[in-house]
């Protein structure tokens, strides 16, 4: 059995990866069906007559906003990321558990790795969002370079 303050860390950085994928993924996909829906009426609209210019321009500023703001947020991208950390701590806890795979050795060294892998997966989603976030900054300074 791993030590209280591993086990108690490696649920809590599930739960907390887990609650953030979901919540990340409930944000991207509601943002995806407003563009959708607004990109739709849009079309739809632009052949009717009687719309008047001003709510159509409304329709596509409301439409250039969710773009706008699910691009900044990186909604999806954080989704992603956080679902494959959780995926990976729960995979990691699984094989402890059976003592399986890495794990299969004495408790005293299936402890130590499972804190090793566990903050070596932490390390990774870490140098991941790190990398994420400088592709974001950089595609931000070239897009503000290309405007002046």
């Amino acid at each position: 059995m791993a030590t209280v303050s591993t086990e108690n860390r490696l649920s809590q950085r599930i739960e907390w990866y887990d609650h953030r994928a979901v919540q990340s993924k409930r944000w991207h996909l509601t943002v995806q069906h407003l563009s959708m829906r607004l990109s739709i009426m849009l079309v739809w609209l632009i052949h009717v007559d009687c719309v008047s210019r001003f709510f159509l321009s409304t329709l596509a500023a409301l439409l250039a906003i969710a773009v706008g703001v699910e691009r900044i947020s990186g909604w999806g991208e954080k989704w992603r990321l956080y679902r494959l950390t959780a995926e990976a701590l729960e995979s990691e806890h699984h094989l402890y558990s059976v003592g399986a795979g890495p794990y299969s050795s004495d408790a005293q060294t299936r402890d130590r790795l499972l804190a090793e892998r566990m903050e070596q997966i932490l390390k990774g989603e870490a140098h991941k969002w790190e990398a994420l976030t400088m592709q974001k900054a950089n595609a931000a300074h070239d897009l503000s370079d290309h405007a002046s």
